[in-house]
């Protein structure tokens, strides 16, 4: 193993650098002035795929008031997103605990973006799977290909809902 040694990242003042180990799950959510406001923008899932094995994320949201987190039936929804990349096909999939906050807060996720790869000229396939319907094809939502990135946006998920979205590349 080498020796560690530093680097100097350019970053302007008012942006910070952030790293992300393989094989993690962030749920991003739009800029605001407020907490408040920040609340009514959309999220946006960032899947950086392992090279072998799944990748998982978590998110917890409440009412930003409560002092007890996680009681039962309380204002507060947990979500638990794993994926994984099996021959040419990436996944994403949701577990929700207690989805009726989410859902009744109105919150969503509109874009993913799967990040690490192999090199991809094209989205062949997706298939977008919720409890209330599913939505396939090779058109439709808007998609962003890098050689080793995808962005799939117009999502329209709801977070208190169970969710997978294949992709075949």
């Amino acid at each position: 193993m080498n020796s560690g040694k530093y680097i100097k990242l350019a970053a302007p003042a008012d942006q910070i650098n952030v790293h992300v180990h393989e094989g993690n799950i962030l749920a991003l959510q739009g800029e605001a002035i407020t907490t408040k406001e920040a609340r009514k923008t959309a999220f946006h899932l960032s899947v950086v795929l392992r090279r072998s094995g799944n990748s998982t994320g978590g998110l917890f949201l409440d009412d930003g008031e409560s002092v007890e987190m996680g009681g039962e039936g309380k204002n507060w929804s947990l979500m638990k997103f794993h994926s994984e990349i099996v021959g040419d096909m990436a996944m994403v999939r949701s577990n929700i605990i207690n989805g009726d906050f989410a859902f009744s807060q109105k919150w969503m996720v509109s874009k993913v973006t799967f990040i690490g790869l192999k090199k991809t000229n094209a989205i062949k396939w997706y298939e977008l799977q919720t409890s209330k319907k599913t939505k396939s094809g090779n058109r439709g939502l808007g998609q962003s290909l890098i050689t080793t990135k995808i962005l799939m946006s117009g999502l329209s998920l709801f977070l208190g809902e169970e969710f997978k979205l294949n992709v075949k590349l």
